[in-house]
């Protein structure tokens, strides 16, 4: 409705709604960074004067995206552990394409490594997210 800027996440199966869910291995903790955020950063992500929309899904067409029963899924979480990186003030130039590039890569290499031969998108071993960024309203 004219926001300066737009983030919507459909992550969620572009399967049966009546297959079974697909979970995968729960991905290792990691303790808080303790880094500090870079006002530059968040700015630069959030509050860019271009307008600009984000859409992200967590898998392509025909791919099911998977989850952890009481952890929730792979790929908001790896999008949240991106974003709060690229805020960070170790990261210098950060933009949406480096956050939704580096989420992508940690959830198909996540799938990857936590499934059973074969690795195929119908047993869910196969998780490509996908998104767009448009610039202008």
């Amino acid at each position: 409705m004219g926001a300066r800027f737009n983030l919507v996440i459909g992550d969620c199966c572009n399967d049966d709604i009546f297959s079974v869910n697909i979970e995968g291995r729960k991905p290792s903790n990691t303790k808080g960074s303790g880094i500090e955020w870079d006002e530059a950063n968040i700015r630069s992500l959030f509050l860019n004067k271009t307008p600009l929309s984000v859409i992200a899904t967590a898998a392509k067409e025909g791919q099911r995206a998977a989850a952890k029963n009481g952890f929730g899924s792979f790929f908001t979480e790896f999008l949240k552990k991106s974003i709060e990186s690229h805020c960070s003030r170790i990261r210098a130039n950060v933009s949406w394409d480096l956050v939704l590039t580096q989420a992508k890569i940690k959830t198909s290499q996540h799938l990857m490594n936590s499934c059973k031969e074969p690795k195929t998108a119908e047993n869910g071993c196969v998780q490509n997210p996908d998104s767009n960024i448009f610039i202008g309203r």
